[in-house]
């Protein structure tokens, strides 16, 4: 079965009253606020983004460094920024 209907069933009043509050909202709410808003969702999911890929990206040097070190390689090469030492 493709289609979960038991999630349909629950989502479906819930995206229709949020459309609908959306629209009410977007008539009340000036243009420059809305957009303020927007920049501003924007920005935390990209400031979250950024975190996970320097924790992801520290992992994994650690995890290179490891291997290299157990394999007994005397040279490894790991490319180090100002943003991985964030």
């Amino acid at each position: 079965m493709l289609i979960d209907y038991g999630v349909a069933v629950l989502m479906l009043p819930l995206i229709i009253v949020g459309a609908a509050l959306g629209v009410m909202v977007n008539e009340i709410i000036r243009e420059l606020i809305i957009t303020i808003i927007y920049c501003g969702s924007l920005l935390f999911i990209l400031i979250t983004t950024l975190i996970k890929f320097i924790k992801a990206f520290k992992a994994e040097t650690a995890k290179k460094l490891a291997a290299a070190a157990e394999a007994g390689k005397k040279k490894v090469e790991v490319v180090v920024t100002e943003a991985s030492l964030v």
